[in-house]
């Protein structure tokens, strides 16, 4: 975004009283308190949803990368704005050489823990501001040239199939294959899921 687009902004919200920043009021406040935002977010929508550990550390990676954005950047996690949220955007894009769509995902998780801070009564995040949703849509994220797929034959997937030979392995390849799932919804599939009593599974 260039100056002259902040500096309208900044004109247009000084006339109508509002506050471009409106997290940095609670930001001291955040600091002085023992609890961490993250992990309420963590023990209160990502434990109860029996995510796969893999998966819960994950975002515990995003979370860390995060704070030490932040903290570079003077602030409390818990209380960003939009330039904040644009220098982690850029940093990792242009610094760590993250790929587009790994930045969207690490924005992703991000973004539901910030959701969660808006709607639960205890926090103080306005509903109307939510700078992650606001950085993204301002944000030109770079299209890498797409590597074309490789065609397999049918009859060379089945031979290939057919080759693995133990029995977890095939049902991680022939869910994806089948289902069309990606790894991270095959890790969080849990025994629960799966009806073990049908006739089907058992005949084979």
């Amino acid at each position: 975004m260039t100056n002259s687009v902040d500096a309208a902004r900044t004109t247009i919200a000084d006339a109508f009283d509002r506050e471009l920043d409106p997290l940095r009021e609670y930001a001291e406040t955040f600091e002085t308190l023992e609890e961490d935002p993250f992990v309420v977010f963590r023990e209160a929508i990502l434990v109860p949803r029996g995510l796969h550990e893999k998966t819960l550390k994950d975002y515990e990676r995003i979370f860390r990368q995060w704070r030490a954005h932040m903290t570079e950047q003077g602030r409390h996690p818990a209380c960003p704005n939009e330039d904040h949220v644009r220098a982690f955007i850029r940093d990792q894009l242009d610094v760590h050489g993250y790929a587009p769509a790994t930045v969207k995902r690490k924005l992703r998780a991000l973004t539901a823990a910030y959701e969660f801070w808006q709607e639960d009564a205890g926090f103080p995040h306005p509903q109307d501001y939510n700078p992650f949703d606001s950085a993204k849509e301002k944000t030109s994220f770079p299209d890498p040239a797409k590597k074309p797929l490789p065609r397999i034959g049918l009859e060379e997937l089945r031979n290939r199939v057919t080759d693995i030979m133990h029995h977890r392995d095939r049902l991680v390849v022939a869910l994806q294959l089948k289902c069309g799932l990606r790894a991270g919804e095959v890790c969080n599939i849990k025994i629960s899921d799966v009806n073990i009593n049908s006739s089907e599974l058992r005949d084979h």
